[in-house]
């Protein structure tokens, strides 16, 4: 499913337009990584808890050459899935 989908899924269980519907999940994607970049927990009751994760600086190895590669520390999203979920894709 990609963000077309979604939108006509959402806007057709609702009754929302589309545009309604597409400026809804911009938005609440937007707020999403805002919280993210605060380093704030998105916790969704029932679905999961977005949040964000330091990777340290790492080597790797460059898979053409196999020469040796310094990989950079980065921030990551996360996503943890809440109980609900796991039992939802599992039933």
């Amino acid at each position: 499913m990609n963000t077309t989908d979604l939108i006509n899924v959402v806007a057709t269980e609702t009754g929302f337009t589309k545009t309604d519907t597409k400026k809804l999940i911009q938005t609440l994607f937007q707020e999403l990584a805002k919280g993210l970049k605060k380093n704030e927990e998105i916790r969704v009751s029932g679905f999961g808890t977005f949040y964000q994760k330091k990777r340290e600086t790492t080597q790797g190895r460059n898979p053409q050459t196999g020469a040796p590669i310094t990989i950079p520390a980065a921030i990551q999203a996360k996503f943890r899935p809440a109980k609900e979920l796991k039992e939802t894709i599992n039933a």
